[in-house]
């Protein structure tokens, strides 16, 4: 595991000098990641409202490139069981992502051997987020989708809790020879959307 990896060195120094220790309340840190989400959402949305496709071009890359780091960094610290099938194997990578990364617990459940879904029960951004907003993690998501090499698989999301909906629900299934990339075109219509309303 490299030192460097940015999913595992600040959960190292965090136990260290937070959870090890008395007299510290760790919601403190929900709260610190509410106020950098809400800012990050902010910085997207002036880019766009000052800078057009172009401005929104840049943030949208830069989120893509930081799903890929993640990424790579859950392929060095999850440990993926032996004897898993395909489809069980990227249902356990949705799950970790889901629990360690996104800090929401989730139900996973296997369909066939070709689809697989996941329910959020909750999201630490709900409170806060419209469903609209929720697009910033798309773009990470997307990201981590790539350093999985998850190309031959199709992922969308049915059902949204900031929508009124009791969880967040998402399919995830193979693709078909030629079948369009699911996630990736809504992606860009939310991206398109947010440009045209903002002229």
């Amino acid at each position: 595991m490299k030192e460097d990896n940015i999913l595992s060195q600040p959960e190292k120094g965090f136990t260290k000098r937070a959870l090890n220790k008395g007299g510290y309340d760790p919601r403190s840190v929900l709260r610190w990641g509410q106020m950098m989400a809400i800012s990050l959402l902010e910085v997207v949305k002036a880019v766009e409202r000052r800078f057009g496709e172009e401005g929104q071009k840049v943030c949208l890359e830069t989120l893509v490139n930081v799903g890929r780091q993640v990424g790579k960094d859950i392929l060095e610290v999850a440990t993926i069981p032996e004897g898993l099938s395909e489809i069980e194997k990227i249902s356990f990578l949705a799950s970790w992502v889901n629990r360690n990364v996104y800090a929401s617990p989730d139900v996973p459940k296997i369909i066939s051997d070709k689809e697989c879904t996941f329910d959020i029960l909750w999201c630490p951004h709900q409170d806060i987020y419209t469903a609209r907003d929720c697009r910033i993690q798309r773009y990470i998501v997307e990201g981590v989708l790539d350093s999985f090499n998850a190309r031959d698989y199709n992922i969308e999301v049915t059902k949204l809790i900031p929508m009124g909906d009791d969880t967040c629900h998402f399919r995830i299934w193979k693709k078909e020879k030629g079948e369009e990339d699911v996630w990736r075109a809504r992606s860009r219509a939310l991206a398109k959307r947010e440009i045209q309303e903002k002229k």
